[in-house]
């Protein structure tokens, strides 16, 4: 299982493409200046919703999201 590097979410398009739904991924989130890990369950228009029941803002909240293979 390889880590990859942060990378800055802007939109859904980068979830889908990357097809995290399964995959453990952690989230540094810019605002709040916290670190949060899970797995990605489901997504909507604005966030992934991890299986801790963590909702992850992806649009404009300046999210870095690293994923494991």
């Amino acid at each position: 299982m390889s880590m990859k590097e942060f990378q800055k979410i802007k939109d859904l398009s980068a979830v889908e493409k990357n097809n995290l739904i399964g995959k453990r991924i952690t989230a540094k989130l810019r605002s709040a200046q916290d670190v949060i890990h899970g797995e990605c369950i489901r997504f909507n228009e604005k966030s992934i919703i991890l299986s801790s029941g963590r909702e992850v803002m992806t649009l404009g909240a300046g999210t870095l999201i690293r994923f494991f293979d």
